[in-house]
């Protein structure tokens, strides 16, 4: 699976914590090689981001995607909860 990223995701991802680099690596590793596996909680979302998933980097930070095709996804932003939701 081929990851592409928004330009808004670079920019959060910037202001991310240097500590959660190595978890978003092994997440999105796991999306790439088992998109089902549970660990990611991958879910569709609602509302403003309708059409869009997410999936969990720790049990605050969330990713949300776009899924462009069955081999491409598209990261849009990057996250805690609140930033995202709130």
């Amino acid at each position: 699976m081929k990851v592409l990223t928004h330009k808004k995701f670079d920019k959060a991802f910037k202001k991310m914590p240097a500590y959660l680099h190595k978890k978003f690596a092994e997440q999105i590793d796991l999306i790439k090689n088992n998109p089902s596996d549970s660990r990611l909680n991958d879910h569709a979302l609602s509302g403003e981001y309708s059409g869009c998933r997410s999936i969990d980097i720790t049990g605050d930070w969330r990713v949300i995607y776009e899924q462009v095709d069955i081999q491409i996804i598209r990261l849009l932003i990057i996250g805690t909860h609140s930033q995202l939701y709130g």
